[in-house]
Formats: structure tokens, sequence, C-alpha cells
């Protein structure tokens, strides 16, 4: 009885875990890219003034754990050459109080990943976390941080994904 009750817990976490419940997804650097290019289109308005720096590190499931995955360099670099992300920046808020500091000339957004995590049919699902973050050139002072996280559902059409729904989650 022990036995079952231990292997009924295992790879099933809270309700509330990002992917619960769900396997990672085996895809390519490219799929897995555009995938997350997908769910950024989503929440922002992609184009030349927006600056998108990409954190390396995956999102864990659970949101109280700290990361301890990294993106594949593969799907960081298919993010950059398509233009979509401008850099990275692992950086860590020095305080809540505080938005984190990049290095970069501009303002914009610090944008972090969970893995793609494989629904049923030909649907995945992806998190998203975007914090605004205070560029190394900013002399302007204090900047309030302001961070969101989405969860968006996506549909492979040919070689790009479509939102079928996304969701703002609250912590």
């Amino acid at each position: 009885m022990l036995i079952a009750a231990c292997s009924g817990e295992r790879g099933h976490g809270s309700p509330n875990d990002r992917g619960a419940g769900l396997e990672a997804a085996h895809l390519t650097a490219e799929q897995q890219a555009a995938a997350y290019a997908s769910a950024l289109s989503g929440a922002f308005d992609l184009g030349p003034p927006l600056v998108l720096l990409l954190d390396p590190a995956l999102l864990p499931r659970r949101r109280s754990d700290q990361p301890s995955d990294t993106l594949p360099a593969g799907v960081a670099r298919t993010l950059s050459a398509r233009g979509v992300v401008q850099g990275s920046c692992a950086a860590v808020a020095p305080s809540t109080r505080l938005a984190p500091v990049c290095k970069a000339q501009s303002a914009g957004y610090k944008v972090q990943f969970s893995p793609v995590f494989r629904m049923r049919g030909d649907t995945v699902q992806v998190y998203l976390v975007a914090e605004r973050y205070r560029p190394t050139a900013d002399t302007a002072g204090y900047q309030p941080p302001l961070e969101f996280e989405q969860r968006y559902a996506l549909v492979r059409s040919g070689r790009q994904w479509r939102i079928v729904r996304q969701e703002r989650l609250t912590h």
C-alpha cells in the first residue's frame, strides 16, 4: 500500500505547477523557438522599438523553486537569429522594490520560458514570464518592477505555431 501511495505522487505536483501532469514535448530547436516566438507575439507588439532580452534559465515547474535547467543553446541562437530577442540577461532584482538591471542601452523586458509541454493531440503548452528591466545606461533612477506570467496553448500550423488559448496568471 505504501508503494502505491508513493508512486501515485511521483510526477504529480500541485495543480498550480507549470505544466502540471504534462510531459515535455520533444521538439527541434527550430520548433521550440517558433513556439516561444508565438507566445511572445501574444504578449507583445513585436517590432523594432521593443527590446526583449532572453533569460536562459528555464522556468521551474513549481513557482517556489529556483531554476535548475537552461534553455538549449540552439533555441537561444534561433530566437536571436530571427530577431525575436536582442540579447540575454540573467539579472536578478536587487530587491522586490526595484526592476532588475540588464546590460543594455535601452529599457525593455527580460523574458523567460518554461519547457514546451505536450498536451492532447497536436497542442502544446508554454509559460512565459516577462519582467521589465532597467538598462545599465539608465540614469533616471527608480523604476518600479513590473512582471507578468502567461500560459499559452499552441497548435502547429506548418512551421509556425498558432495561439489557441492564452491566460494571464497571478501569483
